[in-house]
């Protein structure tokens, strides 16, 4: 049990330590906007958890044990659009038997995940969060 305790409690510290470093990994300047993603895509993508307050001046979010095998982009929920939060992507391999969290900063309300294939043209070789598991 402590050892789970340590290791939740050092890759939630490397998460925001990732987050705080602000590296750029899209191409393009502006933003990425739902006007840019492939049609359909409201029907792929799968609302994370609030898991509330994290270190910081973050938030913590859990991806649900439901989400397929595959590579997402996280991305902020807004009306009927959504942004593409710069640089997070999250990498699924493992079981449902995984905990997955996703360490954001404070002001994204409405938090999402949305597969690569809904999401053309992003270069994203230097993502801030990446969870591959065993």
């Amino acid at each position: 049990m402590a050892d789970s305790f340590l290791k939740r409690a050092l890759t939630l510290s490397a998460l925001a330590a990732a987050a705080a470093i602000g590296t750029p990994v899209m191409a393009d300047t502006g933003p990425i906007t739902s006007a840019q993603f492939a049609p359909g895509w409201e029907q792929h993508v799968t609302p994370l958890i609030n898991r509330g307050i994290g270190p910081a001046a973050t938030t913590v979010w859990y991806v649900p044990g439901s989400v397929p095998k595959g590579h997402y982009y996280v991305v902020n929920r807004e009306g009927d659009g959504a942004r593409l939060i710069d640089g997070y992507a999250v990498t699924v391999t493992s079981d449902p038997e995984r905990q997955i969290t996703v360490v954001l900063p404070q002001y994204y309300g409405y938090v999402e995940l949305v597969p690569s294939s809904d999401v053309p043209g992003v270069q994203d070789a230097n993502t801030k969060v990446r969870f591959e598991g065993p």
